[in-house]
């Protein structure tokens, strides 16, 4: 990865913790899931931006939502925390948001070999969120 590559993450990183750009990240998640028929999610990694992320879906607009760590103890909540290995088991799952940025192409390799199912990064879907105007009230 090139520096160019690696302050984009930085600046990424930063971005999301600017509250009052994300005032309305809860409802803009909730929308985006929405839009794109996701209604069982599994989220990759409950790092920082995993739990930023994790801390604003709304569960209650979801069916099921899951973590998948491979260090089990990597709880959230107490939402269910999965392997990678169990992915390939859980047929219920719409997709997988990676929050590992500079992991995501090995993480997506991997679970595309093991079921088909939707991978999103979690750049792709703040690009997604933005290009869709799903920040409302934030001037973004």
């Amino acid at each position: 990865m090139d520096s160019c590559e690696r302050d984009f993450f930085i600046q990424m990183y930063e971005l999301m913790e600017k509250p009052e750009l994300f005032v309305n990240l809860k409802e803009s998640l909730t929308r985006y899931f929405h839009i794109n028929g996701y209604k069982n999610i599994a989220v990759y990694g409950v790092g920082r931006l995993g739990r930023l992320i994790l801390k604003n879906i709304d569960t209650a607009q979801l069916e099921s939502i899951c973590t998948i760590d491979e260090n089990k103890a990597a709880r959230f909540g107490n939402i269910e925390t999965i392997n990678i290995q169990e992915l390939a088991d859980r047929n219920e799952i719409d997709m997988v948001l990676v929050t590992p940025l500079l992991d995501y192409p090995l993480i997506e390799a991997q679970i595309c070999s093991m079921c088909e199912m939707p991978v999103v990064s979690a750049k792709e879907l703040m690009c997604d969120m933005i290009s869709l105007s799903l920040f409302p009230d934030s001037g973004v």
